[in-house]
This record gives C-alpha cells, sequence and structure tokens, in this order.
C-alpha cells in the first residue's frame, strides 16, 4: 500500500479521493467474493489500481486512462512483480470508457487467467471510483447484497449523492 500510495502522491493524486476509491474497491470486492470467485490475492492487485487509476492526469486530462496503463506498466512497484503490474495497469487502462478488446495489444499480452480476472476486476474498480464522482467523499459505505441474479448496493452517506448515483 506505501509503494502504490507513494507513486500516486507522486503523479499528483489526490490521496483522500484514492483512499476513498481503494477503500470502496476493496469492500465491493469481498462483498462480490461469490460473483467473481477470485483468489483473495486478486484483491491486492484491486485496490493498487484503486490508488493508481488517475496517475495518467499528470500527462494529460485527456484519455488520462490510457497514460495511467502507461506510467503503471514502465513504474517500478516494489513488491510487485512484472506480470503482477501488467495487471494493476491493466485495470487502471479500463477503470473508464472502453473495456478490453481482444484487439488491444496490452490485453492480448496476458495469460487467458489473467485477462479474465482483469475482466472481473474491472467493474469494482468502475463502481468504486464512480461512489467518489464528486471527490467530496460523500459516500461513507457501500452495503452489497447479492441475490440470485442481483446485485443490490446501499450508499451510507450524510449528505446528497445524486452524482454518485448517476455515475
Amino acid at each position: 500500500r506505501r509503494v502504490v500510495r507513494d507513486l500516486a502522491r507522486h503523479y499528483g493524486v489526490p490521496l483522500r479521493h484514492a483512499d476513498k476509491v481503494a477503500a470502496m474497491a476493496v469492500t465491493l470486492f469481498e462483498s462480490l467474493q461469490p460473483l467473481h470467485e477470485l483468489p483473495g490475492s486478486a484483491g491486492r492487485y484491486l485496490e493498487a489500481a484503486a490508488y493508481l487509476h488517475d496517475i495518467g492526469h499528470f500527462v494529460s486530462d485527456s484519455r488520462h486512462h490510457k497514460h495511467s496503463y502507461y506510467l503503471v506498466a514502465n513504474s517500478d512497484l516494489a513488491g510487485f512483480t512484472a506480470r503482477e503490474r501488467m495487471l494493476v495497469a491493466n485495470l487502471c487502462r479500463y477503470h473508464r470508457k472502453a473495456l478490453p478488446s481482444p484487439n488491444h495489444d496490452n490485453f492480448k499480452a496476458l495469460t487467458d487467467d489473467d485477462k479474465r480476472m482483469v475482466e472481473r476486476l474491472i467493474p469494482a474498480l468502475r463502481l468504486a471510483d464512480s461512489l467518489d464522482r464528486s471527490r467530496e467523499q460523500r459516500v461513507s459505505d457501500v452495503r452489497v447484497r447479492v441475490r440470485r441474479s442481483r446485485v443490490e448496493l446501499q450508499l451510507v452517506a450524510s449528505e446528497e449523492v445524486d452524482l454518485e448515483q448517476w455515475a
């Protein structure tokens, strides 16, 4: 956590937002485990991506998700293997806009198991980021209920969260 927070800070990411997105991502990961069926270790990659998904703003606001991918893929993340760094980089790449495509070179380079992992972690990262869309930490907690073919999110907040709900 220290390594990814330091890298996020280095690239000017607001740490209050990063901390909130990471906390929400971990909650979603744990709550949705019966659906995604990923090992607990995958939560570490999701948390790292939650801290780093916005570092691409350092390069440009336009297409920052692609810049985030590049910066993470080419950064020295102590404690992460090259494979793990690529998993985190791909999560950052797909935290907004397009979903992975077989035509994307960065996605093609992953193993089938890693592709599956990234595809299953992307929704949690996107939701976690959306839960702090205002960047004002309005959502204090999210409670998740999984029922048959339905997932219910209950947001705990002390003020309006219209923007977060819309996102």
